[in-house]
């Protein structure tokens, strides 16, 4: 079920998804960020939640929690086609055997 980050980061006071942004949660533990202009190459993303991690899912690159960072968003490049970010320790497999802990 999508559900906007504030769901689960209610008292996150960084949280801009619901006015400036397209990121929402695929449950708890599956961070989206949509690219809507052709051609993108740098998307600004905000990562909830102070001291966690996030694990993009095509590179296995860590993200702290609690900041905005430019992430590359090579959509020709992309398994996916979007850009994905797994929550650390969240027990989800990014590839082969190897687990987001």
């Amino acid at each position: 079920v999508a559900r906007p980050l504030a769901f689960h980061y209610a008292n996150d006071s960084n949280d801009r998804s619901c006015t400036e942004s397209f990121e929402f949660l695929l449950g708890r533990d599956v961070l989206v960020t949509g690219v809507f202009d052709e051609g993108k190459e740098v998307n600004s993303v905000y990562f909830p939640g102070d001291g966690e991690k996030w694990i993009e899912f095509n590179t296995g690159k860590c993200f702290e929690g609690g900041a905005t960072l430019d992430v590359e968003v090579p959509l020709r490049n992309s398994s996916t086609g979007i850009p994905i970010f797994i929550r650390n320790n969240s027990g989800i497999v990014l590839r082969g055997n190897e687990f987001a802990d």
